[in-house]
């Protein structure tokens, strides 16, 4: 029995249909087919075409400290 080969869209690699996995957009919707290499790479600011992350992240941060301020009052 052949095993069935895809194509990464994102490093061109030929891999199993098995390690193919979909990242996912902002909404936690399937975005994208990509190995499982390229899978950690593309998550890892939280889903794949990550732009607002870093500034959502920050916005917490001050969220944060303005409650630990509010309760040192």
């Amino acid at each position: 029995m052949d095993e069935e080969l895809r194509m990464c869209p994102n490093c061109k690699n030929m891999v199993s249909k098995w390690e193919i996995v979909f990242t996912r957009d902002c909404h936690g919707i399937p975005f994208r087919p990509v190995c499982q290499l390229c899978y950690a790479e593309l998550m890892r600011d939280g889903y794949d075409g990550s732009t607002t992350q870093k500034l959502m992240n920050v916005s917490m941060m001050n969220i944060e400290e303005i409650e630990h301020e509010r309760k040192d009052r």
